[in-house]
């Protein structure tokens, strides 16, 4: 092989092979994959009115397997349907819209499928206590938290103070 065709032939396997590498690497936090495969595309966090925005224009698509809306101004990035799937069952909520039907049994059910347990704060596992609280009011876990919090879309959080504003907010006497 000649001097130009193995500097090609390089070229070629190092940008076919870097967008696989990095959804294999992160195999343990598959949906912050799906996010950095999207913020490597040019999309951007809360950027949804030019377009370019991270979850509605890329992670929303990417997540149901649906076309992109016609306002997004970049091209979805190629995911792997195994690191869809792989997301999923780590948090079934990731990637779920705002109006979706019930936002708030959503982060309760990504509380659970990450391991915390109603009634069981004295553990550091506590459902309320030590997940669903600190991801609705915004706020780093007790130190008594035995697991971390999953990740839940911010539009989540917000459509669930939408449909119920006192979940997760401490009780008033």
């Amino acid at each position: 092989m000649s001097g130009k065709w193995k500097v090609l032939f390089g070229v070629l396997t190092v940008s076919l092979a870097a967008p696989l590498y990095a959804q294999s690497v992160d195999a343990a936090h598959p949906c912050n994959a799906i996010i950095n495969a999207c913020k490597s595309a040019g999309f951007i966090d809360g950027d949804s009115t030019l377009g370019k925005g991270l979850w509605a224009e890329c992670i929303d698509p990417v997540m149901r397997g649906t076309p992109q809306s016609n306002a997004a101004k970049l091209p979805v990035p190629q995911v792997s349907p195994q690191l869809v799937n792989a997301c999923r069952a780590k948090d079934p909520s990731f990637g779920a819209k705002p109006d979706d039907a019930h936002p708030c049994e959503a982060i309760v059910a990504a509380c659970k499928n990450a391991g915390f347990i109603d009634g069981d704060s004295k553990l550091g596992k506590g459902l309320w206590g030590e997940c669903i609280d600190p991801l609705m009011r915004g706020t780093p876990q007790s130190n008594a938290a035995k697991l971390p919090v999953p990740h839940v879309s911010p539009q989540l959080v917000q459509a669930c103070h939408a449909k119920q504003p006192d979940f997760g907010l401490p009780k008033k006497p």
